[in-house]
């Protein structure tokens, strides 16, 4: 932290700012020094600030908004405040901080196991469709208390994303069940220019085969997907339910790399060359698939 402690003037000339924390306590004065260097980079560009299992608070969350709300010119903001206990109000502040900063293309979140409910998923949501230029958007909010509307507000806020290129989305080990995918399908299909997509699903022991064909539906109105990556680790997806996201990928003209990690999901050596067979008939569609198998 002492290395950036330079003057106003020095620290307006910086337009790129890497901080790496991790597995620190900062403190209060550290809190202090870090939120005025952000404050006085005025002419900011990209920030990547590094907080994962650092004791990160709300007293830290809400300073570190509140410099974000200064409305600095940002197009790249790498955020990772994983396995940190915060509440409400730290969430809200950032989430206003982020609000601010319109101009961002790349946003790169993650809050991770950090006990994010309805609530703070609802805040974040209204915060990213104030980002309306994001190009790429990777949003990591695994471990978390997420529920269905939660999932609904989130999904929602994607459909404000018309220049959205590249989504990673990780879901996984959260608390939606059924009716969350048909919402959550419905706004990545809104994403009418997504190129590539990593969706992280593990662990969400609610995804069955019907939630597979309601998710389905909105995939299948991702017209330019090229790059898919399907991460579905112990649930209740079964064979069915791989097989109906597999049909819908009939309507993904360009997509010639597809990935799909799926493992204790109830798919048998039966169910697997049935898949195989299934994806062969995509072929004049897909120029190129992976498909990973381990342990099913």
């Amino acid at each position: 932290m002492e290395d950036l402690l330079l003057s106003s003037s020095q620290l307006q000339n910086h337009t790129n700012l890497y901080i790496d924390l991790k597995k620190s306590k900062i403190g209060d004065q550290g809190t202090i020094q870090l939120s005025s260097i952000i404050t006085e980079c005025t002419n900011m560009k990209t920030l990547v600030l590094l907080l994962e299992n650092s004791i990160v608070g709300d007293q830290i969350l809400s300073k570190i908004g509140l410099a974000l709300q200064q409305g600095l010119p940002l197009s790249y903001l790498s955020l990772d405040f994983g396995n940190n206990k915060y509440g409400n109000s730290g969430l809200l502040n950032l989430c206003l901080g982020i609000a601010s900063c319109p101009e961002i293309s790349t946003l790169k979140l993650s809050l991770c196991r950090s006990n994010i409910g309805q609530q703070g998923a609802q805040d974040l949501s209204a915060a990213l469709t104030k980002c309306y230029q994001l190009a790429h958007l990777h949003l990591n909010l695994g471990s978390n208390k997420i529920d269905d509307l939660g999932i609904s507000s989130l999904s929602i806020s994607l459909t404000s994303y018309s220049q959205l290129s590249v989504l990673n989305l990780n879901l996984s080990n959260n608390s939606f069940k059924d009716q969350a995918f048909e919402s959550l399908g419905s706004g990545i299909g809104n994403c009418k220019n997504l190129k590539s997509l990593v969706l992280n699903l593990e662990f969400n022991y609610n995804f069955c085969a019907s939630s597979a064909s309601k998710l389905g539906i909105g995939l299948a109105n991702c017209s330019n997907l090229s790059h898919f990556i399907l991460l579905l680790q112990r649930n209740g997806i079964g064979f069915q339910g791989v097989s109906n996201l597999i049909s819908a990928l009939v309507h993904c003209s360009k997509l010639y790399v597809f990935e799909l990690w799926s493992r204790e999901c109830e798919i048998y050596e039966k169910g697997k060359k049935k898949l195989l067979k299934q994806l062969h008939k995509l072929k004049k569609l897909v120029k190129g698939f992976v498909l990973v198998y381990e342990s099913f």
